[in-house]
């Protein structure tokens, strides 16, 4: 997100954001991660289930542990990004110091509590990275029938991630906690290192996908002997299955990718160490608030578990019609209970119990909706569940 790139967040200004585009900022920001969130947690519990299955049964299981990774890095974006935004709606803008050259804190115990959010979101989002293209590497070691390498991407992305962001804070701690106007080569670690991750990402996703996709398209030719309609239809639900995990990456990040881009540019050609500041295009803000904390949302839906979140949304849904109707039910029986008690003026008689011609409409309990299980649920097309039949399709 922006202010993770910039500057603090206890050290954003009134000049960058004003106080009325805060609310309006951490708004859009807690509303997108919350949904996020749910489609996060779906992909946890499906990704889990699976990952449990191969375990119990020792087979090959498309990537559940790359992707239940994957979701978990997304949920604790959303929860940073959650974070990040009520203290942005807590926290005062940054003063000012005397020689009204720099600016500090507003109060001095923000940046203990502001650091550690603020390091876990950065942390958060560097891995949602890197678990991102470690499962683009996955796909195309599976699709040139090559083991995977689980292990080497757990040893890679979570330290790393924190390793990075030990150092983007080492260049605040290193210097004067109470001065957010930071030296030009520390700003410009902190700021790299938000940048370069996303920007390897980005260039290195599409290529990856491309290679994974050749070689699929080679092992269906060689595995039948010739091409037909239904080799077209499968080579076409790869190439469509990968390019959308390659536009909901760039959809998400490709307006952190442009400003960072804008923002690099500017340090080289003009040399301004000031240029972190962001008060240029502060419209970025907004539209890295709607669209990054969208991953974990998005991701739901690309990597196979769109069929579970539309059915924990009608069970949720469903749940809550019942709720709403059993409470008319209720009402409305109260309400026959209260006309039959007026006009007797002795006891309490429910109307039904009277005669049957007065009572309310019968009530019924509505049948409530419940998930399919992995068992009972339809067979899903090839592109809901690519990577389960790369099994088929990396042979030589």
């Amino acid at each position: 997100m922006a202010f993770l790139r910039y500057s603090s967040i206890y050290c954003i200004t009134t000049k960058e954001i004003s106080i009325s585009e805060r609310s309006v900022f951490s708004s859009i920001c807690i509303s997108t991660a919350t949904i996020s969130s749910f489609g996060a947690i779906v992909q946890i519990v499906n990704w889990y289930k699976k990952l449990q299955l191969s375990e119990s049964r020792r087979i090959l299981c498309p990537s559940p542990s790359v992707l239940f990774s994957l979701a978990l890095a997304d949920l604790f974006t959303c929860v940073g990004a959650i974070a990040m935004s009520i203290l942005f709606l807590i926290f005062e803008p940054a003063q000012k110091t005397n020689d009204g050259k720099h600016f500090h804190p507003a109060k001095d115990y923000y940046v203990w509590i502001g650091l550690p959010i603020e390091s876990f979101t950065m942390f958060s989002y560097i891995a949602s990275y890197l678990w991102t293209l470690f499962y683009s590497f996955d796909v195309c070691l599976r699709a040139h029938d090559l083991q995977s390498r689980h292990k080497i991407y757990h040893v890679l992305s979570w330290p790393t991630a924190a390793w990075l962001v030990a150092c983007a804070q080492f260049a605040i701690y290193s210097s004067d906690t109470k001065n957010c106007s930071l030296p030009g080569p520390m700003a410009l670690l902190h700021y790299l290192v938000c940048y370069i991750p996303l920007s390897v990402v980005m260039v290195c996703l599409p290529i990856v996908y491309w290679k994974a996709y050749r070689k699929v398209s080679q092992n269906i030719t060689h595995m039948t002997g010739f091409f037909t309609d239904a080799e077209r239809r499968v080579q076409k639900s790869v190439r469509k299955k990968f390019c959308y995990i390659i536009v909901v990456f760039m959809f998400c990040w490709l307006p952190n990718f442009i400003d960072g881009f804008h923002d690099i540019k500017e340090y080289i050609v003009r040399k301004d160490h000031n240029f972190f500041r962001g008060a240029d295009h502060p419209f970025l803000w907004f539209v890295e608030a709607s669209v990054n904390p969208l991953q974990g949302f998005l991701n739901c839906l690309v990597y196979g578990q769109h069929g579970q979140f539309a059915s924990c949304f009608g069970y949720i849904w469903s749940n809550f019609q019942t709720t709403y109707a059993l409470n008319d039910d209720d009402d409305q029986e109260e309400r026959s209970t209260w006309t039959a008690n007026s006009l007797s003026g002795s006891c309490k008689i429910p109307v039904s119990e009277i005669s049957p011609l007065l009572a309310g409409s019968r009530r019924s309990t509505p049948v409530l909706s419940t998930p399919l299980s992995d068992n009972s649920s339809p067979r899903e097309p090839f592109h809901a569940k690519l990577l389960g039949e790369f099994s088929h399709l990396t042979s030589k």
